[in-house]
């Protein structure tokens, strides 16, 4: 894999549809602007959540996978962000590296839900996982 310094490729923004998306996505706009670099906002699908959104579409519910994603990309403009993308994997983890892959990426930016869940009971975070897995930096947004 390239090595890519920050400010040399977009930064990849976890964006997972929970409060706190937008905490994640201050950080990485700040650090965007400082390092004069665009943003990918991405929103990986597991199958549990295309279970979900299948329940829901039985229901009659509408389900577009990509509104928050794409919601936010429109917000922010064709200035701040590269692009968005929804990706399909077996995991959140496993998702975000590859497209922080596939996209060379220069770094992920992903939200830390630590404390919400004994990590005991909850097995290793989607972040652990990123930071672990990752071929670029990970700054990781702490929140309450």
């Amino acid at each position: 894999y390239a090595q890519r310094e920050i400010g040399q490729a977009p930064i990849a923004v976890s964006i997972e549809g929970k409060p706190g998306d937008e905490e994640a996505l201050r950080v990485a706009r700040s650090i965007a602007r400082v390092v004069g670099e665009r943003l990918w906002l991405v929103h990986v699908v597991t199958p549990a959540e295309q279970q979900m959104n299948a329940a829901r579409r039985e229901r009659g519910e509408k389900v577009v996978e990509s509104l928050d994603v794409r919601a936010l990309a429109d917000a922010l403009g064709s200035g701040v962000v590269t692009g968005w993308e929804v990706v399909h994997a077996d995991d959140a983890a496993s998702g975000l590296v590859s497209f922080s892959d596939d996209a060379d990426c220069s770094a992920v930016v992903s939200r830390s839900y630590f404390g919400s869940v004994p990590a005991s009971a909850a097995g290793a975070s989607t972040t652990m996982l990123v930071a672990h897995d990752a071929h670029v930096p990970v700054i990781v947004v702490q929140g309450a």
